[in-house]
């Protein structure tokens, strides 16, 4: 059985009211107005923090704060169970991947640990797991936040 699955791309604005110092450094580093994203998967937030991975409920958010990028796509039962069954064993509880975030965006030499990550790695991985299309060619560890939003919008 086919089904709709609506999901939401949260991309953080450096420029928002609580934006720290290094959401601005970050995105200056990666020429983008983000430095943050989180995904929307029916009404469950997935968020990669440098202090815990986790998903909650979704509250939502300020448009001060965020761009939000709507998408909807369709699959099987078995691609959704697959995703939730990937995210709850390879993305939940894990720990952040601050040497890949150093090495991947800082550097360019692409190191990373596959058992942590970073947001636009974990938001990039699991929008392949979903059967996005947009995604199949890219390498989630080389993403940033502005990426996944040229990927989507057109717009860094």
């Amino acid at each position: 059985m086919i089904k709709t699955v609506e999901i939401e791309v949260l991309l953080y604005k450096a420029t928002a009211s609580t934006a720290t110092l290094s959401d601005k450094a970050i995105a200056w580093w990666t020429n983008s107005k983000y430095s943050h994203c989180e995904l929307v998967v029916d009404g469950t937030t997935i968020a990669v923090h440098p202090d815990i991975i986790e998903a909650t409920e979704y509250v939502g958010v300020t448009e001060d704060e965020f761009d939000i990028v709507d998408i909807h796509l369709q699959v099987t039962e078995e691609q959704y169970d697959n995703f939730w069954k990937y995210v709850s064993t390879d993305i939940l509880g894990k720990e952040y991947d601050w040497l890949g975030i150093g090495a991947s965006q800082a550097v360019k030499v692409g190191v990373q640990d596959n058992n942590k990550w970073t947001c636009s790695e974990a938001t990039s991985k699991m929008l392949q797991v979903l059967g996005a299309s947009r995604f199949w060619s890219v390498h989630p560890g080389d993403m940033n936040p502005g990426d996944i939003s040229e990927i989507l919008t057109g717009v860094r």
